[in-house]
């Protein structure tokens, strides 16, 4: 959890990996983007397969609408460290 913490500061709640990266930690759009980035560079895990829409909102807009998107928690990237990959 200490990328997160590096990243973004600490939360006032204990870190678990049932945490949504987006509706928990409030890590969305672009800083999704960027912090999937961070964290393949940080554990050595590909994300030539990663969808980031699939897992992040846009940045909002006026013309960007509201969509459901899949939830993707610390456990999954604990997954990913282990595997090499997300996906």
């Amino acid at each position: 959890m200490i990328l997160i913490e590096d990243l973004l500061g600490n939360y006032e709640f204990e870190l678990q990996t049932t945490i949504s990266i987006e509706n928990d930690l409030g890590i969305t759009g672009e800083d999704g983007v960027d912090f999937i980035k961070e964290y393949s560079k940080v554990f050595k895990v590909d994300i030539s397969e990663f969808v980031f829409s699939d897992f992040f909102q846009p940045e909002p807009s006026l013309f960007v609408k509201y969509r459901e998107v899949k939830l993707l928690t610390l456990g999954d990237l604990e997954i990913g460290i282990v595997e090499g990959f997300l996906k």
